[in-house]
């Protein structure tokens, strides 16, 4: 494997190449076992050599030097970093039409050489200086699963559901000058009972607990924490139009060397539905009935607000889940889905990666893929620029939506990915507002 760097910047210290090069073999051993009108079973077995290039601001980043406490300094000498996983994957889809029973699971370990981590120096001061360099000794163990049940019965129906993960890993570091390793336990499970009515009642009552273990070895130092939540929500259609839905939800939260809180959250909606169809929607919330919300969170990214956020959003309809997961790694399970949509998202990737993630959405669409992404244009480029000063936007989103919009595709862009994965059919529209719609069937 082959990696070169080029960065520029009018910051000469910043104009860095770099050529990186290591042997990365891949393997891999899958086996279906396909009994038409009775299940479907797939095995996988893999061996991954990925390299990650360490990028600029880790080689020579812009300092903050009005922040006196915390300095980030680069090294240019650092190393391409060299992943080596091994997993397995196994799933079971039930194809009978009812009381289906599906299950899978997927164990993944890998090692980590030449990781880039911190090295971390404090002064009399609290000032904190880290630098960053490369170790040796990063090791990870991962196991996610779920198993599903279902009961159809006259009228209505009947789902069980049980899932869990586990990840285990122990991180190399340095704090003032001296290697330590900080090993990691999380563990996550839920088990869930969903019962529904006709297209009247939906009940859905939820457990799950979660635990972080974490331990750093030179400095004898241990945190450990649990979270409990137990959740019932229902929903009642009283009319075709009207509808009347709860959630209620019971947390304890604990953690080494603070005291236990504990917090009942309660919301409750009425939605009605008019205009023809039930195109237009009102809805009424109450919040936090109880006024026991005191923002109790253990952790928290990115991600693990916006899923919490849409849950929020879509409580009405039991139809609808959330996940987070890495997206590379997820195109390399067993899953079957009727089809995948791709919204603004092809245009964070590098050409190579984007030609991955097509390949594996096109193994697991059984219907089709639909992309929609950015078309760059230098019309789009300056019509955006005026947006911005009409409406204000600050500097953060507009600088945003430039380099979203330079990231995008040209035709020719989409045209070239589909000769090189040979996609002989799919369909390609332009969309306002500077749009490219992307239909690729896969039946």
């Amino acid at each position: 494997m082959m990696m070169m760097q080029d960065n520029k910047s009018d910051r000469s210290f910043q104009n860095i190449k770099g050529n990186y090069q290591r042997f990365a073999p891949d393997g891999g051993i899958s086996y279906s076992d396909n009994q038409y009108g009775e299940y479907s079973r797939y095995y996988d077995l893999n061996y991954y050599t990925t390299m990650r290039a360490p990028t600029i601001h880790q080689l020579a980043p812009l300092t903050d030097s009005t922040n006196l406490y915390y300095l980030q300094r680069g090294n240019i000498n650092l190393r391409e970093v060299v992943t080596q996983e091994m997993s397995f994957s196994f799933s079971h889809y039930d194809q009978a039409n009812k009381n289906s029973l599906n299950y899978n699971f997927r164990i993944s370990a890998g090692v980590i050489k030449d990781n880039i981590v911190d090295s971390l120096l404090i002064d009399d001061l609290n000032r904190r200086t880290v630098f960053l360099v490369n170790a040796d000794g990063h090791k990870y163990l991962n196991f996610n699963g779920d198993i599903r049940k279902a009961y159809k019965f006259k009228s209505s129906e009947l789902q069980l559901s049980l899932n869990g993960s586990l990840n285990t890993n122990k991180n190399p570091g340095y704090t003032n000058n001296q290697f330590t390793f900080s090993s990691n336990l999380n563990t996550y499970s839920n088990a869930s009972i969903n019962y529904t009515y006709k297209a009247y009642l939906a009940v859905v009552l939820g457990q799950s607990i979660s635990t972080y273990k974490s331990k750093q070895e030179a400095f004898n130092t241990r945190y450990s924490g649990k979270n409990l939540g137990t959740n019932l929500s229902t929903s009642y259609n009283v009319t075709k139009k009207l509808t009347l839905n709860s959630n209620i939800s019971f947390n304890n939260s604990s953690s080494s060397g603070a005291k236990d809180i504990n917090f009942t959250i309660w919301n409750a909606s009425a939605v009605y539905r008019f205009l023809k169809g039930n195109n237009a929607e009102l809805k009424f919330s109450a919040l936090d009935l109880l006024r026991q919300n005191n923002s109790a969170i253990n952790y928290g990214n990115a991600n693990s607000f916006t899923i919490d956020y849409a849950k929020r959003l879509s409580t009405a309809f039991k139809n609808i889940s959330y996940t987070c997961a890495d997206i590379f790694d997820e195109i390399k399970q067993a899953r079957n889905y009727d089809v995948i949509l791709c919204t603004l998202t092809l245009h964070h990737f590098k050409d190579d990666e984007i030609l991955n993630l097509l390949s594996g959405f096109r193994k697991q669409a059984a219907i089709g893929v639909v992309i929609n992404d950015l078309h760059r244009s230098r019309l789009a480029y300056y019509l955006f620029i005026a947006v911005c000063k009409v409406f204000g936007l600050n500097k953060m989103s507009k600088d945003d939506g430039l380099v979203s919009i330079l990231r995008g595709f040209k035709k020719n862009d989409l045209i070239n990915y589909a000769e090189k994965l040979n996609i002989r059919k799919h369909f390609l529209r332009w969309r306002w507002a500077f749009r490219y719609q992307w239909i690729i069937p896969t039946i």
